[in-house]
């Protein structure tokens, strides 16, 4: 007999003349996102606030991270940060080939492909790992002779996709 409901992150159960207490295994992934996305907070204000204003006419960005010529820049708009990854011109008083969005995971997986920091032919671009994610669903949903642990690993797999599609 289930005591205290089960939508909590705890319940309590009565069984066999005992009080038994359970994790909720189902809040984890909420639990989980809602630090993901507090330490995102924390981390983008602390870069926001280190970052140097850009030279020239780039001077409405700040400057968050620079690696082998590339920059992460932001601006603050009038609904939030905008992103860009830029290549600095020779002059470093100029950048081109910009790479604009709102999503700060977008800016930062450019930044790393663009920097050289990760190797882009190792890297799945948005619309590759959307496929990679639909076909593992599928395969879950569809294929009835998968093994337990493989099963495990494609649910481990389309839980980490979701997460960064």
């Amino acid at each position: 007999m289930v005591i205290s409901p089960k939508y909590s992150r705890f319940y309590v159960t009565y069984e066999d003349g005992e009080y038994l207490i359970h994790y909720n295994e189902e809040s984890r992934p909420r639990l989980s996102k809602v630090k993901e996305i507090r330490d995102a907070a924390v981390m983008i204000t602390d870069a926001w606030e280190r970052g140097e204003p850009l030279p020239g006419d780039l001077s409405r960005f700040r400057k968050l991270l620079e690696w082998n010529g590339i920059i992460l820049a932001a601006h603050d708009g009038e609904r939030g940060l905008h992103f860009v990854t830029w290549q600095y011109r020779h002059d470093r008083q100029s950048a081109c080939n910009g790479s604009y969005t709102d999503d700060i995971a977008v800016a930062m997986r450019d930044f790393v492909g663009r920097s050289g920091l990760y190797p882009r032919r190792v890297l799945f671009n948005h619309p590759q790992l959307n496929l990679i994610r639909t076909c593992i669903a599928f395969s879950l949903e569809n294929d009835d002779e998968l093994y337990p642990g493989t099963v495990e690993i494609l649910k481990s797999m389309l839980s980490d996709l979701d997460d960064y599609c």
